[in-house]
């Protein structure tokens, strides 16, 4: 480990035990919050039973949901914006302020929708995640060097040919880049859900 990391190691110790003398003498009130140790304790009982484990996989499964919806309406919404200047400009104020909304505040509204399930807890993380998505694919889209095109356009490739082998690749690194981000905002927002 490197000394950097002993000291990152050292100061969040030292946070932990200030919070938990903290509790204990009393300067954090118990309604406030419990001492840490306490919620350790509690984590590995839960961790024993299998009510736990069931939330966890349930958890887990609406992420997946919510983060392959997105990562495939994100990449789909970005290609049509792309290919399709004109609406791309008329919506490109709604995805600058997009993060700006509050979704949780659709939280009801999708429980009186789709009903007390899963896919209400799914559509909340697909809404924080697929507009990262998209800007990821419109700014690798918009990043392809012109000389690629004309490249494909000296080996006479077709469109397909053309996406799939010059511009899918040039622009991988921005969209994968959206994969990730997709996949932590879907986590975000079931978790928050």
């Amino acid at each position: 480990m490197t000394r950097a990391g002993i000291q990152r190691l050292l100061i969040t110790a030292a946070a932990v035990l200030a919070l938990e003398a903290s509790c204990r003498l009393g300067y954090v009130g118990r309604a406030t919050m419990i001492p840490p140790s306490e919620m350790l304790a509690e984590l590995v009982r839960l961790m024993g039973t299998d009510g736990f484990w069931s939330q966890i996989g349930f958890t887990l499964r609406n992420i997946l949901a919510a983060a392959v919806a997105a990562m495939v309406a994100g990449f789909a919404g970005g290609v049509a914006l792309h290919a399709l200047p004109r609406v791309r400009r008329a919506v490109e104020p709604l995805i600058a302020s997009y993060y700006a909304l509050p979704f949780f505040v659709l939280y009801p509204l999708f429980i009186v929708l789709l009903g007390m399930n899963a896919l209400p807890i799914i559509a909340m993380g697909f809404l924080y995640a697929v507009m990262a998505m998209v800007t990821a694919t419109l700014s690798g889209l918009d990043r392809i060097p012109p000389v690629l095109r004309k490249v494909g356009r000296t080996y006479r490739l077709d469109r397909v040919q053309d996406a799939l082998l010059i511009q899918l690749p040039a622009a991988g690194p921005h969209i994968f880049t959206g994969v990730k981000l997709a996949l932590s905002y879907s986590v975000t927002g079931v978790i928050g859900a």
